[in-house]
């Protein structure tokens, strides 16, 4: 599963896809036993819901591990089966990459169905590209050893086999990649561009699976050279074997570093939980970039040919990616403030008794009390219809009566939070605590724009690289009320010019 060098002939190859697709159809058949015997072992029937969260749990666990681990598996024997096939090494990533086109049927078949509701997978298609894998899985065990002559031993008819997989392998991937929103913002743009070329795409499979039949029969002897000398030299220099394990090893030091320092005090002393949690959708994914990368740096250190650096490039585009979104943000946040200070506002007059905080919820209401002229806050919108009024020591003075008995005064602040705000915009996700913020001045003869202040929630990645299975690794869109607090305390001082 490990090794990538050397070859193996078509009889071994035949034996290890075997027991490879085995493993994971009994992983998928398998899966619901081993979840009734959880469930039984749990004693979660006692507890309405219970038993649905721990399937959610384990499922989201056990199946995308059990996917990546099949994947993975069949890298190495498919590289060295296409190289004794007298093909490059690299036709055989192929197969793997045909399998990860259809992740999300692979993975959430047969599980229940909140793991691929939480995932937002809402139905399955049919996995075209898995069958036309098995295809080259059998086509590969048809296809004689031969020596390493030429890169295309089979002809015109293997060009056109060449271009037709390359074609489909670049639309299967971009399926893949445009269903992950951490990098929707590029992916959509090739989208747009493939869109119709993709709609040949089961033409082009129906082309490809003729092209393979037409090359696995009229190769389907060995040639004559290896008729004549059964075990031909592969090789004419022996290249060093990569440490998969020591790198593996070594990768793991940098992927536990970034994502314990990423998490920082936002799980505490839980992050061995949270590491277990999070294994298939944070580790892999941030273990698998650092692995790669290294991989890179080893290959082109000791073996020095143009594919190892080729590898060291392709490991190194997550690298940018992740400083391409650190750019984007901070770009993103420069926009988002001259946007703001664009915005024409007035000042107050004068500060009114009374604030009238607009909000659909009052987190962030105890921050009015920033302004010392500040007796009494309405808060309006929270409990519908009716109006309640909070005095300065904490009193709710009006509580237990009607809405019509609490009324707004001639003069008063208004303050509007987050979608009460005119300056919200729809289909905008906003920090936790980034309001937006709207500071009107109204009395009976002017309704007056004071200040305003919003921030999207669109952070940079983490300071170091941890991938999701939804993108760079962001941090968490909440905060304490406490912090909601402060932040109309802040934009209020700063707004009316007050004393820190």
């Amino acid at each position: 599963m490990l090794r990538f060098d050397g070859a193996i002939d078509r009889g071994a190859f035949l034996r290890a896809s075997a027991l490879r697709l085995g493993l994971f159809i009994a992983s998928v058949v398998g899966f619901p036993f081993l979840l009734m015997a959880i469930v039984a072992a749990s004693g979660c029937r006692g507890a309405g819901g219970a038993c649905g969260a721990l399937g959610l749990v384990v499922g989201t666990a056990f199946k995308p591990l059990a996917f990546i681990l099949f994947v993975f598996s069949f890298v190495g024997i498919s590289v060295r089966r296409a190289r004794d096939a007298g093909m490059p090494g690299l036709v055989g990533l192929f197969i793997p990459l045909l399998f990860t086109s259809n992740y999300a049927f692979l993975i959430y078949a047969g599980a229940p169905w909140s793991v691929g509701f939480s995932a937002g997978v809402l139905y399955l298609t049919f996995p075209w590209a898995s069958v036309l894998a098995l295809y080259c899985i059998m086509i590969l065990c048809v296809l004689p050893s031969r020596p390493p002559r030429d890169a295309n031993p089979f002809g015109a008819v293997g060009l056109i086999a060449f271009g037709l997989g390359s074609f489909i392998a670049v639309s299967a991937m971009l399926g893949f990649a445009i269903s992950f929103a951490g990098v929707q913002p590029w992916a959509l743009q090739l989208g747009r561009m493939m869109r119709y070329p993709g709609q040949i795409a089961p033409l082009a499979m129906i082309v490809f699976a003729a092209a393979l039949a037409w090359i696995a029969w009229q190769h389907r002897s060995p040639p004559f050279e290896a008729a004549r000398q059964p075990n031909p030299p592969r090789e004419t220099v022996r290249l060093p074997a990569p440490p998969i394990m020591w790198l593996l090893a070594a990768a793991l030091v940098p992927t536990l570093i970034a994502c314990i320092f990423s998490f920082g005090d936002d799980v505490s002393m839980m992050i061995p939980l949270v590491l277990v949690m999070n294994l298939t959708s944070l580790v892999l994914p941030t273990l698998a970039i650092y692995f790669f990368l290294l991989l890179g740096l080893w290959l082109t250190v000791f073996r020095r040919t143009p594919i190892s650096v080729a590898v060291l490039l392709l490991a190194l585009l997550p690298f940018l990616h992740w400083g391409y979104s650190h750019r984007t943000a901070r770009n993103d946040f420069q926009r988002e403030a001259a946007e703001i200070a664009a915005v024409q506002t007035k000042a107050a007059p004068r500060i009114p008794t009374t604030m009238v905080f607009e909000s659909e919820r009052t987190d962030g209401l105890r921050g009015a009390w920033k302004v010392p002229s500040i007796d009494r806050v309405i808060a309006k919108g929270a409990y519908g219809p009716k109006l309640l009024q909070f005095g300065r020591n904490g009193t709710r003075s009006d509580a237990a009566r009607p809405p019509v008995d609490v009324t707004l005064p001639d003069e008063y602040l208004l303050l509007k939070v987050g979608r009460s705000s005119s300056f919200a915009k729809n289909r905008q996700i906003y920090a936790a605590n980034g309001g937006p913020f709207e500071l009107r001045y109204v009395n009976s003869s002017r309704d007056d724009l004071v200040a305003v202040w919003y921030h999207a929630y669109n952070p940079g990645p983490s300071v170091l690289p941890v991938l999701t299975s939804a993108g760079w690794y962001r941090g968490s869109n909440s905060v304490r009320s406490g912090e909601i607090e402060v932040s109309v305390g802040k934009f209020l001082t700063t707004s009316l010019k007050l004393p820190s």
